[in-house]
């Protein structure tokens, strides 16, 4: 209720330890001060994802230090995915690599199969980041 949580912090700030944090946003700032000073280094990447899956996604990628000054100064709309780690480097490998001019475009939503063979609408960034990361193909 007051944008804390009582959480083994030692326990969660490993250096390849990846932690993903479901409806957040409101104790990001938190969240990030409990992890540098359990000992995580203050330029780890944590990406925040507002209305994820949806056409009106947005990824913002900051470092435990900067994130709370982001979310403070800046309209994020929920629902939010709050990811911590190493891992959310490779995102922003993942729109270079398959998100460059004449690409896929950053707008829009293709079709994505998964690993049995259904097919989902998702946001074209994901649908670039799932065929990068699995190898399955998309179509328009």
């Amino acid at each position: 209720k007051n944008g804390t949580c009582n959480l083994p912090w030692h326990e969660l700030a490993h250096p390849q330890q990846t932690l993903v944090i479901y409806m957040g946003l409101s104790g990001v700032s938190h969240i990030c001060e409990e992890l540098i000073k359990a000992g995580m280094p203050i330029d780890t990447p944590i990406a925040l994802i507002e209305k994820g899956t949806l056409p009106e996604q947005k990824v913002h990628i900051k470092t435990l230090s900067t994130m709370p000054d982001f979310v403070a100064n800046n309209t994020i709309e929920t629902p939010t995915l709050t990811i911590v780690g190493t891992v959310v480097s490779l995102y922003e490998k993942q729109v270079r690599r398959h998100l460059r001019p004449g690409a896929f475009g950053l707008s829009g939503a293709r079709r994505v199969a998964d690993g049995a063979g259904h097919r989902q609408t998702v946001p074209a960034i994901l649908a670039a980041s799932f065929a990068g990361l699995s190898g399955n193909s998309f179509n328009k």
